[in-house]
């Protein structure tokens, strides 16, 4: 876990939110030019003031990097274009460090996969590519790098055809991604304008037209803090402030954080408590830390040997660290196993920025678990146990790497220990049948935000009920866990609108290629409204569910189900059905 060297004494700027702030980096192969590319953003940049110059040897700055002329570490920069305001991470492509590319593909909303034109695509080119998929990175923007050195456009062409191909492969937007060919080094060089400086202002105008800026968890309840912390506290950027604690940093991932907020340090063994003092972001002072930034933070009373990159920092009580779990497992990704695995399989886990030997069993009850296999290509649940505890929720994914490849990729759903926490902002009650993806929720608040009136909080789960007892109109929801396993819809049926409902009928379904669910209303009712554009581009990933998940509107006929369904023993109901 790292903090800040130079000192949190220097951040003495206010960080200023004028534009909207997005985090991308590099990402390829090794030696394809992701440092000198990051490196000629910055320069360019830095000549019409919207960036300060970070040269190639202040971004691989460990002694190690230096020696070995290439990028270990995941390092940050940050520049701002016309119309935003960008946190650069350029990732490691050498296969020997490829769980410090996901701890720093785990932090981005879209990224630049950087490609020679003299190579095309390599090995890590397209394992980069299937881990940013399996981060939730949507967009990228391809550079196709050192141009200069091919005479033949012919092969340009061929390596832009390979490319989009194999974009397509993996899931991206393989005829519509952006292709840019430049030479970031004659660009670091200020030579061969055309391929240099010139391309990469178009690369620029690409991720800004491009890239779409994520519509972020911006929650007002402090209450849903969750920040994951990011670096090595082996990293030469180690600062622990005598007498002040230890600036931790890491990526906001939902709720947001205050100065002055009591938190908890969880995960890998850890349980601390301590405040936050200090909020910096590029050694800007922040007065608050919202979803999306890469923050600095103060934490009083805290030492950085206590500090390990895995761990979150979240607001006291709102999640649980586990060692034991049941997770789905999906076992067909490209690049995969091509033989099975039977019982006590131990991979290598990567949950955020987290990376954890674990042991992976059937089951309780499994006919003959120790003979049985797990063929490729299978989908199906496995119970995880782990070297060291980690902050987990239900629907929280993960990848499992064994001999330097990626294997697998997991959710997420039931712990045997502990009662795991809805991820999400809000999670409230409705039906859930146990092969479904999530649970449906119900309010009646047009904006359940920020006019909840009447609330009923159960810690148990750390779910939130609301609803307005001056108003007749609820909504029904596709909680944020539900929308992340359903963020692929293909099929959406919605009932009519006018129709009227009982409690318990079934009014529609979704469904995805990963798992359906049906709708069912949770009271009597008449609807009034449908979420018409689900239906027209059904897609919830990186989708706020308040403004883009919800079915429909629904207005409650019989006022006492409502009432019922909000009473403890309902809720305790609900619970031990959804167990």
């Amino acid at each position: 876990m790292t903090v800040l060297r130079r000192g949190y004494a220097e951040a003495t700027a206010k960080f200023s939110r004028d534009k909207p702030h997005m985090n991308i980096g590099t990402i390829g192969h090794v030696d394809h030019g992701k440092t000198t590319l990051t490196a000629s953003i910055t320069k360019v940049l830095a000549e019409a003031g919207k960036s300060k110059f970070v040269d190639y040897s202040q971004i691989d700055k460990a002694p190690e990097e230096k020696a070995r002329g290439i990028t270990i570490n995941s390092s940050h920069v940050e520049y701002e274009t016309d119309t935003r305001h960008y946190g650069h991470i350029d990732c490691p492509g050498h296969a020997d460090y490829i769980k410090n590319m996901i701890t720093g593909a785990a932090q981005m909303d879209g990224a630049i996969i950087v490609v020679s034109a003299t190579d095309g695509q390599m090995p890590q080119t397209r394992e980069h590519l299937l881990l940013a998929r399996q981060v939730g990175i949507n967009r990228l923007v391809v550079f196709i790098n050192k141009v200069d050195q091919i005479d033949d456009k012919e092969m340009l062409e061929l390596v832009e055809m390979e490319m989009r191909d194999i974009l397509a492969h993996y899931g991206f937007d393989g005829e519509n991604t952006p292709i840019v060919m430049g030479s970031a080094l004659a660009a670091l060089e200020g030579r061969n304008q055309d391929i240099g400086e010139d391309k990469i202002r178009e690369l620029l105008k690409a991720c800004d037209d491009w890239l779409e800026v994520p519509k972020r968890t911006r929650i007002t309840l402090e209450t849903l803090l969750m920040c994951t912390l990011s670096s090595e506290r082996s990293s030469l950027d180690v600062l622990s402030i005598s007498g002040r604690g230890t600036v931790a940093t890491g990526r906001v991932e939902r709720g947001t954080a205050v100065k002055g907020a009591e938190v908890e340090i969880l995960g890998l063994g850890s349980q601390l408590k301590s405040t936050l003092t200090g909020i910096e972001m590029f050694r800007k002072e922040l007065d608050r830390a919202e979803a999306g930034d890469n923050m600095g933070a103060l934490l009083r009373g805290i030492k950085r040997e206590q500090l390990r990159r895995g761990q979150v920092v979240i607001a006291p009580g709102t999640m649980k660290a586990v060692k034991k779990f049941q997770a789905q497992i999906l076992t067909k990704e490209e690049g995969g196993r091509y033989t099975p695995f039977m019982s006590n399989y131990r991979p290598q886990l990567f949950i955020r920025t987290a990376d954890i030997t674990v042991g992976i069993t059937f089951p309780p009850g499994t006919e003959n678990a120790e003979e049985k296999m797990v063929m490729p290509g299978e989908n199906l649940e496995l119970v995880f146990d782990l070297v060291h505890d980690v902050a987990a929720e239900i629907g929280s994914r993960f990848t499992l790497r064994e001999g330097g490849k990626t294997n697998h990729l997991g959710v997420c759903r039931r712990s045997e220990n502990v009662n795991l926490a809805i991820s999400g902002n809000i999670i409230a009650l409705g039906h859930h049948r146990e092969e479904c993806s999530g649970t449906l929720m119900i309010t009646t608040l047009k904006n359940l935000m920020k006019n909840h009136v009447l609330s009923k909080r159960y810690t148990k789960e750390h779910e939130l009920i609301s609803y307005n007892d001056e108003t007749s109109i609820g909504r029904l929801y596709i909680t944020t866990h539900a929308a992340e396993s359903l963020g692929d819809v293909v099929f959406v049926e919605l009932p009519a609108v006018g129709r009227e409902v009982k409690q318990g009928d079934q009014i529609g379904a979704v469904e995805s290629v990963k798992a359906a669910s049906d709708i069912y209303a949770p009271v009597s009712g008449t609807v009034v409204g449908i979420n018409e554009t689900l239906d027209g581009t059904p897609g919830l990933m990186n989708k706020e569910p308040e403004t883009a998940g919800w079915l429909c509107d629904l207005e409650v006929t019989k006022p006492e189900e409502l009432e019922k369904l909000l009473t403890e023993e309902a809720y305790e109901k609900h619970c031990n059905e959804t167990a």
